[in-house]
C-alpha cells in the first residue's frame, strides 16, 4: 500500500510540474510562412509611419545589433532576415515615428522559423511523452517497478531529444526548459524505482 502511495504523489508531482511549465509563454509569434533558409521577411505595419528602423536582431545563438532602415510598401515595413538557417525564435526590435511621436517609439516583436521536417518532429515527441507516461501509468497501476525504471528512462530520451531538436518548429528557451524537467523527472522516476525496487527485495 505504501508503494501505491508514494508511486502516486509522484505521479501527482510529475502532472503539475508539466503544467506549471505549460503555462509559461513569451511574446506571441507568427512561423507558419517562416520556413528554414528561405527568405524571410521581418514585418511592422504602421500606416502613421515616414519610417522604421529595426535595431536589433535576437537570433537563438545570439543578438546582432543595427540600425538600418526597413523598406516601405504603403502601411507596411519589411527587411530580410539575413540568416534564415538557424531553428527557433527570432525576436526584433524596430523604431519609428508613430504618429510623428518624439522620441521615436521602439517596439520588440518576433517570428518562428520551423525546420522543413519540423511535423515529423512534432510526432516524434508526442510518441516519446506518450509512451513515456503510458509505461509510468502502468507501472504504477501493476506495481511493476522494473517498468516504472524504464519509464524514467524514456523521459531522460525524451528530454535529450528535446534539448537536441525543439518540439516541432520550436527550439528555444521554453522547448529547453521542458526538456529539462523532462530529464529531471527521468531521473526521479529511476530513483525512486531503483529504491523501491530495493526495499522490495529486502522484504521477506
Amino acid at each position: 500500500m505504501q508503494h501505491i502511495i508514494k508511486m502516486k504523489k509522484l505521479l501527482m508531482f510529475l502532472f503539475v510540474g508539466m503544467f506549471l511549465m505549460g503555462s509559461v509563454s513569451g511574446l506571441e509569434c507568427w512561423w507558419d510562412e517562416a520556413q528554414q533558409y528561405s527568405n524571410i521577411q521581418l514585418q511592422q505595419r504602421c500606416p502613421s509611419c515616414s519610417y522604421v528602423n529595426i535595431t536589433s536582431i535576437t537570433y537563438p545563438n545570439g543578438t546582432v545589433f543595427l540600425n538600418e532602415l526597413m523598406q516601405q510598401n504603403g502601411t507596411n515595413f519589411n527587411y530580410s532576415l539575413p540568416d534564415s538557417s538557424q531553428i527557433g525564435k527570432v525576436i526584433y526590435s524596430v523604431i519609428g515615428d508613430k504618429n510623428s511621436a518624439s522620441p521615436p517609439q521602439e517596439q520588440t516583436l518576433c517570428i518562428e522559423i520551423e525546420s522543413p521536417s519540423a511535423g515529423q518532429g512534432l510526432n516524434i515527441f508526442i510518441i516519446l511523452i506518450l509512451c513515456s507516461f503510458l509505461t509510468l501509468v502502468f507501472a504504477v497501476l501493476f506495481k511493476v517497478d522494473w517498468m516504472a525504471f524504464f519509464a524514467g528512462i524514456l523521459f531522460i530520451i525524451t528530454g535529450v531529444y528535446t534539448m537536441v531538436y525543439g518540439i516541432g518548429p520550436l527550439n528555444d528557451m521554453y522547448t529547453r526548459s521542458i526538456a529539462g524537467v523532462a530529464l529531471g523527472i527521468g531521473i526521479i522516476v529511476m530513483i525512486v524505482s531503483g529504491y523501491e525496487s530495493l526495499e522490495g527485495e529486502g522484504e521477506y
